[in-house]
């Protein structure tokens, strides 16, 4: 029978499970070191993307605050693992925009100031314009391209099926620097997104219509619904930034906005 620290049990599974993927639950037990071990020898992900994933979630979900230090040993400790894939993360994520590297200082989240994020906004708008005239000009298809017919699957995470809908639509461009570029602008902007349902209501409703659009390959109208989800958005670059600059343990009542 597998004993009490085999990677098999349902008990090891869902306290590697926690392991792995940094979860913060209150009925997951604090692992010992053994097991931590244990679970990194037999889990199928590579050290370092294990530790990359986890803390790259972590600072673009907006737990740590523009302006603050990133701890390489608070981390380390958060994912078991030691601090070399730790700081080779912080490394690439730094080379991303993600965080600066200050010296003798460690790692930072980068300040954000109003005009940084108009031009996060306003370049995240012209990368999928660009993609969506691609493809409407047929330029890698040598003709009319094939409409995209498949459907975007919603889940309960509006900003992740937001990013979905953007790298589908890069997709469609059929270039892979596309789909790069937009896919770090989810990540640069993936803080902000998660803040917006507290400035604007619909939002459901708007990324449902603009998936329809996708859906039915209608292109031209997508690029228009593009254009007017990031002028929604310019309109409230003042309040969110507000959000994103605001203390921890300050609690405030913020009203939908239209």
């Amino acid at each position: 029978a597998p004993g009490p620290l085999s990677r098999s049990s349902p008990g090891a599974r869902r306290d590697c499970e926690g392991i792995n993927h940094g979860a913060e639950r209150e009925d997951l037990p604090i692992p010992s070191m053994r097991l931590a071990r244990l679970c990194a020898m037999n889990d199928r992900v590579p050290l370092f993307k294990r530790a990359y994933e986890g803390v790259k979630a972590k600072v673009t979900r907006g737990l740590f605050r523009p302006g603050e230090r990133v701890d390489a040993k608070s981390l380390a400790a958060d994912h078991f693992t030691s601090l070399t894939p730790i700081r080779a993360s912080l490394h690439q994520m730094v080379g991303e925009g993600l965080l600066e590297a200050h010296l003798n200082d460690g790692f930072h989240v980068p300040l954000i100031t109003e005009p940084r994020l108009r031009d996060l906004q306003q370049w995240n708008l012209v990368q999928l314009d660009a993609a969506l005239a691609t493809a409407l000009r047929g330029r890698y298809a040598g003709g009319a391209p094939s409409p995209p017919r498949a459907r975007i699957k919603r889940s309960e995470d509006l900003v992740e099926d937001t990013e979905r809908l953007f790298l589908a639509i890069a997709g469609v461009a059929d270039n892979s620097y596309a789909m790069w570029t937009v896919r770090l602008f989810n990540d640069h902007l993936r803080a902000v997104r998660l803040l917006e349902p507290q400035l604007m209501d619909d939002l459901d409703q708007e990324l449902d219509a603009a998936i329809d659009l996708f859906t039915q390959g209608d292109l031209a109208a997508l690029s228009r619904a593009i254009h007017a989800y990031h002028d929604r958005r310019r309109q409230h670059v003042t309040a969110l930034i507000a959000l994103l600059l605001r203390p921890r343990d300050e609690e405030k009542d913020v009203a939908p906005a239209a």
